[in-house]
C-alpha cells in the first residue's frame, strides 16, 4: 500500500496496538518467568527450577524475542508519528531503542546457553 494512503490518525492507532502487546507480553518474558524459575542467591536451585519449568523458561525466552521485536517496530511507527513534531528528539528515541536490542538478544542468547549447559547439549556439541 501507499504510504500517503494512511492517515496519521490510523497510523496512531496501529501503533497503539502493537504497544499495548508489547505490554502484554513484556510483564510475562521480564516478570513472571523469572519469579517461577529463578531462586535469588542459590544458582543450584535455580537450574533445578529452570529444568523443572523448562517449557515456561523457553516460552518466556520466544515471549521476550517477540515483544523485543514489537517493541522496535513500535519505535520506528512513533518515529514516523513523532518526526513532524521535533525529528532530532524522535531520531534520539529511535537510537535508544535500537541500541537496546541488541543487548536483549545477547541476554536472550546466555538465557538459552544456560538451558543448553544445564541440559547438557553444550558438551555433546563440544564433544563433536
Amino acid at each position: 500500500m501507499n504510504e500517503k494512503q494512511f492517515s496519521p490518525a490510523r497510523w496512531a492507532r496501529i501503533t497503539g496496538a502493537l504497544y499495548l502487546v508489547t505490554g502484554f507480553t513484556a510483564p510475562f518474558s521480564l516478570f513472571y518467568v523469572p519469579s517461577q524459575t529463578v531462586v535469588r542467591g542459590d544458582a543450584a536451585a535455580t537450574a533445578v527450577k529452570m529444568l523443572a519449568n523448562e517449557s515456561l523458561y523457553r516460552a518466556g525466552l520466544v515471549v521476550g524475542v517477540i515483544s523485543t521485536i514489537t517493541f522496535l517496530v513500535v519505535a520506528v511507527m512513533l518515529y514516523r508519528l513523532f518526526k513532524p513534531v521535533d525529528n532530532h528528539l524522535a531520531r534520539l528515541m529511535v537510537i535508544g531503542v535500537a541500541l537496546q536490542i541488541p543487548i536483549d538478544f545477547v541476554l536472550d542468547t546466555f538465557g538459552i546457553a544456560s538451558l543448553m549447559i544445564l541440559k547438557g547439549e553444550a558438551l555433546k556439541e563440544l564433544a563433536l
